[in-house]
């Protein structure tokens, strides 16, 4: 009986232990160091995943305070992925669609930041995360405004995340609006 008990604590500590990157506030680091608002690999840590080890960083600045979606005449490119994670393939897909000179996808396909050259335009839950990670937290130095995400409604409109209220919304891909890339670490 004594074995039991001692069996069950052993499980209930292990399990806390490990799952504690899982319910750890923004200050708190993971397990690899990493917190939500800190400086890594060229960016700052918006989100980390269930490892502790792993997640997404935000350029430390915008890219631009007001570039099109895509200059081209209302090509459907099929960048729809909005999860977590796709952000890079939706901008890979923008870019080969064959878009004509600088766009929000470009911008963020063409930036360098401390040799770090995998940036991307993110999908639209990947800004929603900045937006509830940092801007609510008041990090990262986002503007109060409207930010493109890589994740295309139609062949004339695109998802962007507001940083008035965090509604997710579209708009034509020919408005200016805020732009931030993003890199997976």
């Amino acid at each position: 009986m004594l074995r039991n008990s001692l069996k069950d604590k052993l499980i209930l500590f292990a399990f806390l232990l490990f799952s504690f990157p899982l319910f750890a506030q923004k200050d708190s680091l993971s397990v690899c160091g990493l917190a939500i608002g800190s400086k890594f690999q060229g960016g700052i840590v918006f989100y980390i995943d269930n490892t502790g080890c792993h997640g997404l960083v935000c350029a430390p600045t915008d890219q631009s305070t007001g570039e099109q979606w895509n200059r081209e005449d209302y090509v459907e490119t099929n960048a729809t992925n909005s999860e977590i994670g796709s952000g890079a393939i939706n901008t890979k897909l923008i870019v080969a669609s064959g878009t004509k000179g600088v766009s929000a996808a470009t911008l963020c396909d063409d930036l360098i930041i401390e040799n770090y050259s995998d940036w991307y335009l993110p999908s639209i839950d990947e800004v929603y995360l900045m937006y509830k990670n940092l801007y609510l937290n008041q990090l990262g130095d986002l503007k109060w405004g409207y930010y493109w995400s890589s994740t295309e409604f139609s062949d004339f409109i695109a998802w962007y995340v507001c940083f008035y209220d965090g509604v997710k919304d579209n708009s034509d891909k020919s408005n200016l609006l805020f732009v931030r890339a993003v890199r997976s670490f």
